[in-house]
């Protein structure tokens, strides 16, 4: 599957190094930009810094998990998407994080063609609420210009009179 996607960040959130090694690799291998977190304070300094459109998270991070997990992530990052991934004994709070708001979940063993066709849909998404969002602040915006009100680029303009 082409990756429509090349270079959009993705943040892993596992705390088992060697079970998510092949995943990042898969991940980097297909162009994206991966930062790996196995703590949630880790995870917590990585969503400010990098600020991914996207979060993999294992579902068994201690202090992070279920749909408060998915919440936390939503606060810091907005309109991120999450894919969690469960093994069969966590379904459940699998299922508990997509009705709490992540995007979709994965069983273990992880199929690479299933992780790469939700990526690309949960960012096929993202990106038209962003577009949609733009174009919105981008009417919102016209109106304001075409009122002679005050828009963002006069506030210092010198021309303008203080």
């Amino acid at each position: 599957m082409e990756n429509a996607f090349k270079y959009s960040k993705i943040l892993v959130v596992d705390a088992d190094k060697e079970a998510c090694a092949p995943m990042v690799q898969f991940l980097e291998e297909q162009k994206f930009i991966v930062e790996i977190a196995h703590t949630s304070e880790e995870a917590t300094m990585k969503l400010d810094g990098f600020q991914p459109p996207c979060v993999i998270m294992d579902n068994s991070i201690p202090y992070l998990s279920g749909p408060e997990a998915v919440k936390m992530f939503e606060a810091r990052v907005p309109k991120i998407r999450v894919i969690v991934v469960a093994d069969e004994k966590n379904k459940a709070l699998a299922e508990e994080c997509v009705l709490g708001g992540a995007y979709a979940y994965l069983l273990r063993p992880l199929n690479m063609e299933q992780l790469m066709k939700a990526l690309q849909e949960t960012l096929a998404i993202r990106k038209k609420e962003v577009m949609s969002y733009h174009t919105n602040m981008g009417m919102v915006y016209d109106m304001i210009k075409d009122t002679g009100d005050v828009v963002p680029e006069d506030i210092n303009s010198p021309d303008k009179p203080g």
